[in-house]
């Protein structure tokens, strides 16, 4: 098992933790084939891999895919309408997190408002041809639970 850790905002950007996921992808395909290869995430984790993958697709598309990607309560920076107003009815049952962070968070990390969509990540419109199999788990009371139907959608294509 290896657990990264990688660099985390405001010393670095989101470019540069992609990448970083990246390299460390490589590295482990030094020991590992792509298949036997499983990436894990939780929350911003989740995030990571994602737009890593997405990444991977736009700019490296001979760079093999982990044989499978596990988000756990993953959400993206951007999201529909519809995935806000379910968040909204979710927001009262979660304990830890709120529906309107997300506005806080796009500027937080795309601050200069610089980065492609594909980077921040939006459900209900990112691309995923060319991923390994993914398996997602929400919490029914979280708000990112709020986001799954628009993935659902998305990778339905």
């Amino acid at each position: 098992m290896w657990i990264p850790l990688y660099p985390l905002l405001p010393d670095y950007d989101l470019m540069e933790e992609t990448e970083f996921t990246i390299r460390v992808h490589e590295k482990m395909m030094e020991k590992f084939r792509p298949e036997n290869i499983v990436w894990l995430g939780f929350s911003g984790g989740a995030d990571v891999l994602f737009q890593a993958g997405r990444h991977m697709v736009q700019k490296y598309p001979d760079l093999p895919m982990p044989g499978m990607m596990i988000p756990v309560s993953c959400s993206g920076l951007l999201m529909s309408y519809e995935a806000k107003e379910r968040m909204k009815e979710i927001d009262p049952r979660d304990p830890l997190l709120h529906w309107d962070m997300f506005e806080t968070m796009v500027k937080y990390y795309n601050p200069n408002g610089n980065l492609p969509q594909y980077i921040l990540g939006k459900a209900d419109e990112d691309d995923y041809t060319g991923f390994p199999k993914v398996t997602m788990y929400f919490a029914g009371d979280e708000v990112f639970a709020g986001i799954a139907p628009d993935y659902e959608k998305s990778a339905a294509g």
